[in-house]
């Protein structure tokens, strides 16, 4: 699941502004949690992972309308916090580029930082699991 691509005005404005405001809360979280040290450092490797990102998201493969999101890769590199920033980012200029509507970029965040949230968590238990074979 990468994200949805429904044009404005689908949606019923509850499910729309619910996303929103759920996806907002998280990002406050987030953003209130990075110290200034950490910002220095992380926020432009973040960047880089969400430049990855929206790549991957904007190029269909081959004549099937699929497309990699790489949305694990930036949870496992950046981690939840900033994988989840760089998702709403990608998702905001996705929806700019056409891909989906305005209305659904906080929809569409909260899909893809459970796909960096989840990928993150998972390959750490996986890790702890098998040793040092990462």
């Amino acid at each position: 699941m990468s994200h949805i691509h429904l044009p404005d005005g689908v949606l019923p404005p509850v499910w729309w502004i619910s996303g929103f405001v759920v996806c907002f809360i998280i990002l406050g979280l987030l953003v209130r949690k990075l110290k200034g040290d950490q910002i220095r450092r992380k926020i432009p490797f973040a960047g880089v992972v969400g430049a990855l990102m929206l790549i991957f998201m904007s190029v269909p493969l081959g004549i099937i309308p699929v497309h990699l999101s790489l949305a694990v890769l930036a949870g496992i590199l950046a981690g939840p916090g900033l994988g989840f920033i760089a998702a709403f980012a990608v998702n905001v200029i996705l929806a700019l580029m056409g891909h989906g509507g305005i209305t659904v970029v906080g929809i569409n965040t909260l899909l893809l930082g459970s796909e960096v949230i989840l990928g993150y968590y998972i390959f750490q238990a996986l890790s702890l699991k098998l040793g040092n074979a990462f």
